[in-house]
């Protein structure tokens, strides 16, 4: 196998093993408000509440990020022995969405339940008076 070749599977693979370990770690395990991992947000740093939905949507978008380049890469792996231009490009097309998807998806489902969370705190609010 060329050289290249053996260095982008290995990149592709670290890559995927990322995904799928900050996918699981935000998924689990229930983190603490911090500045150091996890899904930081205006929105996300608000409470507890928010942190915990940010991170857990976060941890499945990763997982799912990562089984999709796994998914992507089998045949890659068992089929394809050299590596071409056409490989690079969609590498880098599956990267670019595993970036963008999460930074549009996780604020907008953010600010849904955010709101969701102070509609119903305004209506406890209501029924106690």
């Amino acid at each position: 196998m060329d050289i290249v070749f053996k260095v982008l599977l290995i990149a592709i693979n670290v890559i995927i093993i990322l995904y799928l370990l900050f996918g699981f770690v935000l998924t689990i395990i229930p983190l603490k408000i911090n500045f150091f991992l996890g899904y930081r947000s205006k929105l996300s740093v608000k409470n507890e509440k928010n942190w915990h939905y940010a991170n857990i949507l976060s941890g499945k978008i990763f997982i799912l990020i990562g089984a999709i380049l796994v998914l992507a890469f089998i045949p890659i792996v068992l089929f394809i022995h050299n590596i071409g231009i056409s490989m690079l490009i969609v590498f880098l097309v599956l990267q670019v969405l595993a970036v963008v998807v999460p930074l549009v998806l996780v604020p907008n489902k953010l600010k849904k339940f955010d709101a969701a969370q102070s509609l119903n705190v305004s209506l406890e609010e209501t029924k106690n008076s």
